[in-house]
């Protein structure tokens, strides 16, 4: 589409206070920039299956470099294409920037509970959310990976696979405790376990990661030095904390306060102790 025959669908439109024009589109020339999650099919479905044109939400667009580009509305658009519709209506705006429609794609979709937490953290450093993006730097130089990686498949398969975890550290103690706790990962339960996948599985999960951030920030505990830390931990597979805390468990799931409570009894048996030394 060349940039004239863009600015001619605004014409054919109703312009709105905001400037943007309500217009009808053709779904052949729509276009779905990276920050775009791909169509749920079951989600595609159910919106076909019960298609209302009254009820119908509509998409919204952006005219960015002579191509229509939908930063909300993709599920929508694919659940008309299923029931073989050539066009729909949408709100367009001109001039937004990639970065401005990803913001407008994170924080103003339709249906965010569809979205799980990566795929909310990634569109924010795509809409230029730079702490965000300083997380993902962090991970990668501490040698882990994050599940939009290449060679990660699966984000059971990632090393990171807690986006809330790497946020909640970040307002600990900054980055500075985000590689803190990235190193005690890589460091003394990654390579400490010889890499074996059962035991950093346990090591990743996020009422560990939680606990282990909570005994970390407890400020009766700084005294003990980081190379402790992780002579400790090499010697300590995630199984033999998570059996601890079970010891103070009541009922329901363990927690991040028992972990942590755990992780102290940890430091202050004289046998584990000596087998760290």
């Amino acid at each position: 589409m060349k940039k004239n025959e863009a600015l001619g669908i605004l014409k054919v439109g109703t312009k709105l206070n905001n400037g943007a024009y309500i217009c009808l589109v053709s779904l052949g020339e729509l276009n779905f920039d990276t920050y775009q999650r791909k169509p749920i099919k079951a989600h595609v479905e159910s919106i076909a299956n019960g298609w209302d044109d009254m009820k119908a939400n509509l998409l919204k667009l952006n005219i960015r470099d002579g191509k229509l580009y939908c930063f909300d509305g993709r599920q929508t658009s694919a659940a008309a294409a299923k029931r073989s519709m050539t066009k729909l209506e949408a709100i367009v705006f001109e001039g937004l920037t990639f970065q401005q429609e990803a913001n407008l794609f994170f924080t103003h979709n339709d249906v965010p509970k569809k979205m799980n937490g990566w795929k909310k953290f990634f569109s924010a450093i795509a809409g230029g959310n730079l702490m965000r993006a300083e997380l993902v730097e962090i991970v990668h130089r501490n040698n882990l990976t994050l599940p939009n990686d290449p060679n990660v498949h699966k984000m059971e398969n990632a090393d990171v696979t807690s986006s809330r975890a790497l946020v909640e550290a970040w307002k600990i103690g900054g980055y500075q405790f985000v590689n803190k706790v990235c190193r005690i990962l890589d460091k003394a339960w990654r390579d400490g376990s010889g890499k074996k996948a059962n035991v950093y599985t346990d090591a990743k999960k996020i009422d560990m990661l939680r606990g282990l951030m909570n005994f970390l920030r407890n400020p009766a505990y700084s005294f003990i030095p980081d190379a402790t830390i992780l002579k400790v931990l090499k010697v300590t597979p995630p199984s033999e904390i998570r059996a601890l805390a079970n010891q103070q468990r009541s009922k329901g799931r363990i927690d991040a306060a028992q972990i942590s409570a755990a992780l102290v009894k940890v430091f202050i048996t004289p046998k584990i102790a000596r087998k760290a030394a």
